[in-house]
């Protein structure tokens, strides 16, 4: 059912809102990870926030989880087709910040 009454860019942000989402979509973008491979990626995650924010985008449907059967259990992330879209959008604002990491432009 769709909700009119909601702003869909609203509604996006509130889905990668937080310090290290967008970081996770963009590092999954490229290959699957398992938890420990995220972490080394993303400098200064504690272990804490990243199973938070990995929770929260496998329950938004951004990216899913695959246990593998190994001792000690080892999961393996990877992003879902909602997330590959999504990641496309993280695309151009890497080509963005890249413009911007230049410097400013005179017209």
């Amino acid at each position: 059912m769709e909700n009119t009454n909601i702003c869909p860019v609203d509604y996006v942000v509130d889905l990668i809102s937080g310090k290290w989402k967008v970081l996770i979509i963009w590092h999954l973008k490229f290959s699957k990870k398992r938890f420990g491979q995220l972490q080394r990626n993303l400098d200064g995650v504690s272990k804490k926030v990243l199973s938070q924010h990995l929770r929260e985008l496998e329950k938004s449907g951004l990216i899913k989880r695959d246990v593998i059967p190994s001792l000690p259990v080892q999961e393996e992330f990877s992003l879902t087709e909602r997330g590959m879209e999504l990641s496309t959008i993280l695309e151009e604002i890497n080509r963005f910040g890249s413009v911007l990491l230049k410097g400013p432009t005179i017209s």
